[in-house]
């Protein structure tokens, strides 16, 4: 059985970290499984734009990028990502935490992040 994996990764002011970050996501290896890391441009004001279109040129099966540019991740941008998500056509979705879980689940989260709310704050 073949398992479809996708990462998608918000990236703000990060272009030197984009062609260390693909290269390090190409060199994982995935048995039976079909992975793709698809990067946003999270309203960069450097060259992050750039490099990641670069990187989309050298690896065109692997590395995607979205057409949503995201500004910030939080409470008001939830419907953003499960748009990004229903663009790519993925089958889960992975956002919110203990204090938006709520939130999360009304804008399709499958997967929610509630650790705090079981073992309380870190610390």
């Amino acid at each position: 059985m073949i398992y479809n994996f996708s990462l998608i990764l918000p990236c703000y002011n990060e272009e030197k970290n984009i062609s260390i970050l693909c290269m390090e996501f190409l060199q994982l290896s995935f048995k039976n499984i079909k992975a793709e890391l698809i990067l946003v441009n999270n309203g960069s004001n450097d060259n992050t734009l750039n490099e990641i279109r670069n990187e989309i040129k050298k690896n065109k099966s692997k590395i995607i990028s979205s057409k949503i540019n995201v500004k910030s991740i939080d409470l008001n941008n939830f419907k953003k990502i499960s748009e990004l998500n229903k663009q790519f056509n993925l089958q889960h979705l992975s956002i919110g935490m203990s204090g938006d879980y709520l939130k999360a689940i009304r804008f399709g989260a499958s997967f929610v992040r509630i650790g705090s709310a079981i073992f309380g704050s870190r610390g």
